[in-house]
């Protein structure tokens, strides 16, 4: 017996063929859904999928986007055993593939952390920055262009 949640999984729609054909989906399933790039003011068009019954919340085949260069967003919800969280896989400018998953409390701070740094601000401040940083995804922007970096690299490195 496992533990189950709902899982959604964007891509952008460029990708979305691709992704209903790993995942088996019907062609006309799946929602379109605008992103808006903060700092640029760019929108990317993503397509989104739900899932039902996912068992922790780990999506198969994940590993199966990234091979095919395909940037993505695995959202999960709470389990008994586990807190809601998401997967990132962004591309770099390198690329390189970054894959992140942060949880829901993944933006605390341990206190004995901040103890240790409490009188010392320019150290104070270096871990709020230092933990900030490790947080931030790569935005939708460029994908394809680091997407097809990084399958160029795995094709050189073989």
């Amino acid at each position: 017996m496992g533990d189950r949640t709902h899982v959604t999984l964007y891509v952008r729609k460029q990708d979305a063929d691709l992704t209903r054909n790993l995942y088996g989906i019907p062609p006309e399933e799946g929602e379109e859904v605008k992103e808006q790039n903060s700092l640029t003011g760019e929108q990317e068009l993503l397509v989104y999928f739900e899932f039902e019954e996912v068992n922790y919340g780990e999506l198969h085949d994940l590993d199966k986007l990234q091979a095919a260069g395909i940037p993505f967003e695995s959202s999960w919800g709470q389990g008994c055993e586990y807190d809601e969280g998401v997967e990132y896989l962004r591309f770099t400018e390198q690329g390189e593939a970054k894959r992140t998953a942060l949880y829901a409390d993944d933006h605390r701070i341990d206190i004995d952390s901040l103890l240790r740094v409490k009188d010392d601000h320019a150290a104070l401040v270096a871990l709020i920055e230092e933990r900030d940083n490790e947080r931030q995804i790569l935005p939708w922007t460029h994908q394809t262009e680091y997407g097809k970096r990084y399958l160029a690299k795995q094709l050189i490195a073989q």
